[in-house]
This record gives C-alpha cells, sequence and structure tokens, in this order.
C-alpha cells in the first residue's frame, strides 16, 4: 500500500471517494426507476437496504464521512454524496421539499445504525411522508 499512497490519510481519502462514487452512482440509478408517486416507499426501501443488507458498506461510508469533521477534502467527499441524494429527489420534489427529505432520510439512516430494534420499512415510509408532506 505504501507504494501506491503516500499516507493513511491519503488511503482513507481514496477509499472515502470510491465508497462515495459508488453511492452516488446507485443514488442515479435509483432515482431513474421512482416516480414521485413511489418516491416516498422507494426511498424507505432504500434506507433500509442500506441499513440492513448494505449494512457494512454503509458503516464505511459513515465512518469515511465522519472525517469530513475535521478534514475539508474528507467533507468535500461527502457532500458529494449528500448532493447526489438531493439531486436524485430534486428530480421529482421541489427543491425545498428534496432537501428536507433528504436531511430526514440521512438522520433516520444514521440513527438506525446506532440503534436498535432496525426500523422497518412501514416505519420508514411513517417518518419520510410526515416530513415531505409538512413542506410546501
Amino acid at each position: 500500500m505504501s507504494y501506491y499512497f503516500p499516507s493513511v490519510r491519503a488511503l482513507l481519502l481514496e477509499a472515502s471517494r470510491r465508497v462515495a462514487d459508488l453511492r452516488a452512482d446507485s443514488l442515479t440509478q435509483w432515482s431513474d426507476t421512482v416516480t414521485a408517486d413511489t418516491l416516498i416507499g422507494a426511498l424507505a426501501e432504500l434506507i433500509h437496504a442500506q441499513i440492513t443488507t448494505g449494512r457494512g458498506l454503509t458503516v464505511v461510508a459513515y465512518e469515511l464521512y465522519i472525517l469530513g469533521l475535521r478534514d475539508e477534502e474528507f467533507r468535500s467527499v461527502a457532500e458529494t454524496v449528500n448532493r447526489a441524494l438531493r439531486d436524485a429527489l430534486a428530480h421529482h420534489l421541489p427543491s425545498d421539499t428534496a432537501d428536507h427529505l433528504a436531511t430526514t432520510a440521512e438522520g433516520l439512516q444514521l440513527a438506525a445504525l446506532v440503534h436498535r430494534p432496525t426500523p422497518d420499512t412501514a416505519t420508514l415510509v411513517e417518518a419520510l411522508r410526515g416530513r415531505a408532506e409538512t413542506q410546501p
């Protein structure tokens, strides 16, 4: 590894970029499969998949994103994924609603990784729907 990366930070930054690219690509593909009518249910299913069957990658992604609290380059990488989610939602919803829903989705996902039991899809739908419906 030291041949390819001059430091552990450089290795982690490259790993972060690759995880971000995977997430952004999957969100783009996901957005192509949903409509405004199916969006909330599909988003709940996506979150549920990421906290259950995709938990390993999701945990790694958040660990790398957390590095952005202290490092601008890591923050920039994390922001690309956050923008990808907002952009995916904004294809189907007004921008303000997409922003609020993305923030809610991110919070639900992070909380679900920490707290037990893992929420089911119906619980996630209820939380997301409530957030989407309260927006103008």
